[in-house]
């Protein structure tokens, strides 16, 4: 099968869709099938092209995947316009490619968000070429943008809504990465959808873990936005008086100056940040850790931090700030602690709670670990079942 897989993120851009989509492409050329990739040049999270890359076009062979990168207007900025721009510089590009590239694909697969994209990659191959056409889903737009703040409800969002509904009644298979996501599309459609969970597509080779260290380390890696809202989870964390315990923060984002100035006033010096570094290193570096801060600042509908995931597949309980799917899949699994964004205050009371714990405890949140990457996270078992589902369309 010659397979078209169209995304707006893609590695050396980092991040859960990057990842996501690249293990998605390797599997399908790993299954027998010939894949290509349509994507801009890298910008993701920086909102700037990386080094290497200019002019309008330029062809990457990564891994035997045919990877065609194109020019984009990248925009981090909270502006719409700016950001609609950055979108439709890209969705341009799609019909540049359309134009000439002359390959019969059999399958193409869409990555739903940007909402701009999605729709003009749907004209093109499904409704004009009549390709065959899986969307997948990973957020919810414009539901995600106006849940986060930087959308409000209007007529750009009714136009939204319409593209959003015109993108998933296009599609011949939807893929979600959330139940919630599926439950939201199967009140809007009838249409063939499947559970893809961001799973990683590895198993750490990693000793058994018994106890915790005697003073606690935490680990945050991710962006660093106001989806996340580490800054004022850091302004929680240094009231706490307590010497047992260090969080170091991995990652970058438009929180990072404000994060860095906080940590050169603390001088209890338990807050470091890492920087930016390569999945590869930071996955060496995992194992050392007891708890893994997962926070989402708002609830987002749909949501579901795919860090949660890799990080029980590394045996590390988390402690979830945020509501919905993930904070019921933490609690009813005893994965670790949940609270509410709006009680962060209550933050200290688990991180001394982490601090106590008996490592009598802290080892049944690790088998607990064990027992769902063994039982739910399969990502084997979870392509298989996609290969499947492919089959049926």
């Amino acid at each position: 099968m010659n397979i078209l897989i169209i995304t707006n993120y893609f590695p050396p851009e980092i991040g859960a869709a990057a990842n996501r989509i690249f293990m998605l492409a390797r599997s399908l050329k790993n299954s027998g099938n010939q894949v290509s990739i349509v994507c801009p040049f890298p910008n993701y999270p920086l909102g700037k092209v990386y080094a290497g890359y200019n002019g309008l076009y330029k062809f990457e062979a990564i891994e035997e995947l045919k990877v065609h990168r194109f020019y984009i207007k990248p925009s981090n900025s909270k502006n719409i316009l700016l950001r609609a721009i950055s979108m439709f510089s890209f969705a341009i590009s799609l019909w540049l490619m359309g134009i000439k590239d002359k390959s019969n694909y059999n399958l193409i697969i869409v990555q739903n968000s940007p909402l701009l994209v999605s729709f003009s990659a749907i004209i093109l191959y499904k409704k004009l070429l009549k390709n065959k056409l899986i969307l997948n889903v990973s957020d919810l737009w414009p539901i995600s943008g106006i849940d986060l703040g930087v959308l409000k409800k209007g007529s750009f969002t009714n136009i939204l809504t319409k593209i959003e509904l015109f993108n998933y009644n296009s599609s011949d298979l939807i893929v979600g990465q959330s139940k919630a996501i599926l439950n939201h599309i199967d009140s809007l459609v009838k249409k063939p959808t499947f559970l893809y969970r961001n799973i990683q597509d590895f198993k750490p080779n990693l000793k058994e873990k018994k106890k915790k260290n005697k003073k606690v380390r935490f680990i945050y890696s991710g962006l660093l936005g106001v989806a996340q809202g580490v800054y004022k989870i850091l302004l929680e964390l240094i009231k706490n008086n307590s010497k047992d315990f260090q969080i170091d923060i991995y990652g970058d984002g438009n929180e990072k100056n404000l994060i860095l100035d906080l940590i050169d006033t603390n001088q209890k010096n338990n807050i470091k940040y890492k920087g930016s570094v390569l999945k590869e290193i930071l996955h060496e570096s995992l194992p050392m850790y007891d708890f893994a801060i997962v926070p989402l600042a708002k609830h987002i509908r749909g949501a579901f931090p795919s860090k949660i995931y890799e990080l029980i597949l590394f045996n590390i309980p988390i402690i979830f700030i945020g509501s919905g799917e993930p904070k019921k899949f933490i609690d009813e699994n005893r994965l670790g602690y949940s609270i509410f964004p709006e009680n962060l205050i209550e933050l200290n009371n688990v991180v001394d709670k982490c601090i106590s714990l008996s490592n009598y405890k802290y080892e049944k949140l690790v088998n607990n670990c064990i027992r769902v990457s063994r039982d739910q996270l399969n990502y084997s078992d979870q392509f298989k079942n996609f290969k499947s589902k492919i089959n049926e369309i």
